[in-house]
């Protein structure tokens, strides 16, 4: 039986986008096998793994809302554990194991491996679990009569040490995932109002003092000597501030010519006009705003923020406190992943490798997505 509080439109939404990255991505082999992107000149199989990952997603989203989420505090944090062990190997160089269970990808090394059995991206579902996880110590501690530095030792722990280990693979768009709904979600659940707003004042000064360092070549090299930010991550900022001036801006002038030249239309499925490094991965919107146009560019920016406002109104609408901060953590993540991707395509923030929820090549990334959208929906029929 179809149940009446479904939220169709928003899973009308999730799959019109699935179907999009489909095409977009089929659309893209061209480019692909022009160059034999990873030594293989026919890079179908992208289409093949990344439908294997929408139909998995879609039964992950079927499973979710067959079960009680009040039942999954003890998976939560069986799985948050798992994760932050995977973390700890990733980064803890530990003799042998390290070197049998990862794997490095452009001088990261933030893939699990069990060779020639499973590959993910720990970080990914870390977005999921450690939320998850952070919600019900709100919950517990708004119900307690603990102060705020209680709940800033909890979130200290559960959530930065995993940042931290996300640093130093080094991660830094991981970072930046995790940590804005971690700050957002402690926000929301402090009791003491004055204490939000030093911690946004304190988070203010600390954003202006990071902003001015890395403008000054001195500022850069602090950074690099005295935190775990590495040279060319600093690169990138580089090449952001001057695109044209730099080898490194390659990927963001590239992106900013074909934008800029694509027109309402665009130039069509399967351009080549203007190339892109893996242009199937967080460099898509430029793809298909390239291919397909102004126009259609901004229906899919309407799509994601209808995507956004959705699960911030149901947050607002669900009684239950550990939902309430839940899920403003995951519409915070998405707001932030989309943001971030959109905005370094265009120039307006650095490039750091964030992927397009939904649009962009990767089974991790888009399994991670549909669990959260399985949550949400979860929830809704709930209320």
């Amino acid at each position: 039986m179809i149940h009446k509080k479904m939220n169709w439109q928003l899973i009308i939404i999730v799959i019109i986008l699935s179907i999009m990255s489909l095409i977009t991505i089929n659309d893209i082999i061209p480019q692909l096998n022009a160059s034999c992107y990873a030594n293989v000149c026919d890079n179908s199989f992208f289409v093949k793994k990344q439908a294997f990952g929408i139909l998995f997603g879609i039964i992950l989203v079927i499973l979710i809302l067959k079960i009680d989420l009040s039942f999954v505090k003890p998976i939560a944090n069986f799985t948050y554990w798992v994760l932050f062990i995977m973390l700890f190997i990733l980064v803890g160089h530990i003799p042998f194991i390290s070197s049998f269970l990862t794997l490095n990808t452009n001088g990261a090394s933030g893939w699990f491996s069990i060779p020639h059995v499973l590959t993910i991206q720990p970080v990914e579902f870390m977005k999921v679990v450690m939320l998850f996880k952070l919600a019900m110590i709100s919950e517990d501690y708004i119900n307690s009569y603990q102060n705020d530095v209680y709940l800033f030792k909890k979130y200290l722990f559960y959530g930065g040490i995993p940042i931290l280990f996300v640093l130093l693979e080094p991660d830094l768009g991981g970072v930046i995932l995790l940590l804005v709904p971690t700050i957002i979600m402690y926000l929301a659940s402090c009791k003491s109002k004055n204490n939000v707003k030093k911690i946004i004042k304190i988070i203010v000064i600390v954003c202006i003092i990071f902003g001015v360092l890395m403008f000054f070549p001195w500022g850069q090299n602090l950074l690099v000597k005295y935190t775990p930010i590495h040279l060319y991550q600093l690169d990138r900022i580089n090449s952001w501030l001057h695109p044209f001036q730099t080898d490194n801006g390659l990927q963001l002038q590239q992106s900013l010519i074909l934008i800029g030249s694509a027109g309402l239309y665009g130039h069509g499925a399967g351009y080549m006009g203007v190339l892109l490094p893996e242009p199937h991965t967080d460099v898509i919107f430029s793809e298909f705003v390239g291919m397909y146009g102004y126009l259609l560019g901004v229906l899919l920016i309407l799509m994601y923020c209808y995507i956004i406002i959705n699960i911030l109104n149901i947050s607002k609408r669900t009684p239950k406190i550990k939902y309430k901060i839940l899920l403003l953590g995951y519409g915070s993540l998405f707001f932030i992943q989309v943001l971030e991707n959109i905005g370094m395509m265009l120039g307006i923030f650095p490039i750091t490798g964030i992927v397009l929820p939904f649009m962009s090549y990767g089974v991790s990334a888009l399994i991670t997505y549909y669990i959260i959208i399985g949550i949400v929906l979860n929830i809704n029929k709930n209320i």
